[in-house]
């Protein structure tokens, strides 16, 4: 499939775009920036789509030769439009959920399927590389100039000065994108000997332990574990050196020890790991509103609150949920009494959010053949790569895959454009199947 050179302008711009400029609330903030913001977050993906929809212009018998993607795009897509008939309410927000997730889908197919030559995917990695770079330069001065931070778990973490969202809406975001960033950088470093991927490789790790979030921590594990293994199978031994720094400066950031604690902690908890076998860094400190026990963390139980909603609506709504994108309804009107029957999942006065799981969300908007679709048609793009690839960093999209599944189990980045869209490039890219068509 063709791609032309407007086409690759249109996504590298909306690359820094949409990961520096489309971060509701971010930098600079005021309806009129925030109005151009959901502009730009609906055309960009929109343009990217029109573009190459448009180069394969007299070349469309080819699109036929992929049935496996086309039933897949069909059946996504028809089941959102079953979704909204039979939801508990159409409007608005029904229109943009699926102009949302049909560039989404549209998008993962083009990004995937046409001809990204070496070349050009070392342009949009440059765009990727050189936007992350700002973002994480940027997250570290305002760390340290203290602006623009979340403050609100500083009680958790004795001596941060907060958590850093960067140019994201919420740290719990930017930790999400820094991963999939860290994971590129940790591949690259592997790749080149370049001390711009290096350097990266650190700052953007510093970052993702500003943001002191445990989902952001775990994923950071993984992947400087995967990069250390990989690191001996090339036999580039130089490449340990990077995570050893990293884990060096990470403990000379106050209130990193009790992040680890933390999330140690959480991790026991859901192993179930015997009480004698748990490693302690740090002692409990007087400050009752300090406490490194999950049991006693209110952002896990107001997330268990948000999440046991959702799943509610799952329970009650199993094959075709409420409608897409009719949790924005119910959320902005705060009316889940009115469509569930079990209402003792709700507490008195307590506002709900969005359930705080790409899964649940989606099961709870779509039922559970909606969640399977997508879920069914992103797997889909990975193994379809894997398969017919003699490349050997040929399982870099899986672990790219792993990462999103794992952010979705804590945010709902399925439902978050600036991150989405994001993501749906950089795995598409990396999915891309031009060199085996080449060698075919």
């Amino acid at each position: 499939m063709n791609i032309s050179k407007r086409s690759l302008n249109i996504i590298v711009i909306s690359i820094y775009v949409i990961t520096l400029l489309c971060g509701a609330g971010a930098l600079i903030s005021n309806d009129t920036i925030e109005f151009v913001r959901k502009i730009l977050m609906f055309t960009l993906p929109t343009l990217m789509n029109a573009s190459m929809l448009i180069d394969q212009k007299g070349n469309f018998s080819k699109i036929k030769d992929y049935k496996g993607y086309l039933i897949l795009i069909i059946l996504n897509l028809t089941w959102y439009i079953v979704t909204i008939i039979f939801g508990i309410n159409i409007g608005g927000q029904s229109l943009t959920g699926f102009i949302n997730f049909t560039n989404i889908i549209l998008l993962v197919f083009f990004i995937t399927h046409v001809n990204i030559d070496e070349e050009n995917k070392k342009k949009i990695i440059n765009a990727f590389i050189y936007s992350a770079l700002i973002c994480s330069v940027y997250g570290i001065l305002q760390y340290i100039f203290k602006f623009d931070l979340n403050t609100f778990s500083n009680d958790k973490y004795p001596g941060i000065n907060g958590r850093v969202p960067s140019t994201f809406f919420l740290p719990t975001l930017y930790d999400k994108y820094a991963c999939i960033m860290f994971a590129l950088v940790s591949y690259l470093t592997l790749k080149e000997d370049k001390l711009l991927y290096k350097i990266l490789y650190v700052i953007i790790g510093i970052n993702i332990v500003l943001t002191f979030s445990r989902g952001g921590f775990i994923a950071l594990i993984i992947v400087v574990l995967v990069h250390i293994i990989r690191t001996i199978m090339l036999k580039k031994w130089t490449n340990l050196i990077l995570p050893l720094l990293l884990v060096i400066i990470s403990f000379l950031i106050p209130g990193f020890a009790y992040l680890f604690q933390n999330t140690a902690n959480y991790v026991y908890e859901k192993l179930h790991i015997p009480t004698n076998l748990r490693m302690s860094l740090v002692e409990e400190v007087s400050d009752d509103s300090v406490s490194t026990d999950p049991e006693d963390d209110m952002s896990i139980s107001f997330r268990n609150y948000y999440k046991g909603i959702g799943k509610q609506i799952i329970k009650e709504y199993p094959v075709l949920g409420i409608g897409l994108n009719n949790y924005s309804y119910i959320y902005n009107n705060q009316n889940v009494t009115l469509y569930i029957e079990d209402t003792s999942v709700l507490e008195e006065n307590l506002p709900y959010m969005y359930p705080h799981s790409g899964f649940v969300q989606m099961g709870a908007e779509t039922g559970y053949v909606g969640l399977v679709l997508i879920l069914v048609y992103l797997i889909y793009v990975c193994y379809d790569y894997i398969r017919y690839s003699d490349n050997k960093f040929k399982y870099f999209p899986l672990l790219i895959l792993v990462l999103f599944f794992l952010g979705n189990y804590t945010e709902s980045l399925i439902q978050n454009k600036q991150y989405m869209y994001i993501f749906i490039i950089f795995y598409g890219l990396f999915s891309n199947r031009y060199e085996l068509k080449k060698k075919k």
